[in-house]
């Protein structure tokens, strides 16, 4: 014999006095070690990641943060730069080993 269940439904004002709700955050983003607020968007079709930053570079601009604040580009943008930046190192002697191909030719 299986034993029952009894669900029985209780007015909430029985159980408490009152209800007090307050904002809060459950989790705290971090970016070196710095709290920070990450904004994303979604592209428009056949947009292009330049494009869209510059799109919105001078109103981003405009925008004066209070003092200890700042904001960065993160992501793609963020990505690209540093794929642009590790090449120019090796292009000087790239060139160098070029002409110098070309030279013996």
């Amino acid at each position: 014999m299986r034993p029952t269940l009894s669900i029985e439904t209780l007015p909430l004002a029985q159980v408490t006095d009152s209800i007090d709700t307050e904002w809060e955050e459950s989790i705290v983003r971090r970016r070196d070690r710095r709290r920070t607020i990450t904004v994303q968007a979604n592209p428009l079709p056949g947009a292009t990641m330049p494009m869209m930053r510059e799109a919105v570079l001078e109103k981003l601009e405009e925008v004066e943060l209070p003092p200890g604040y700042k904001w960065e580009w993160g992501g793609e943008w963020e990505d690209t730069v540093d794929a642009q930046a590790s090449l120019i190192p090796m292009t000087v002697p790239a060139i160098i080993i070029i002409a110098f191909i070309l030279v013996y030719l």
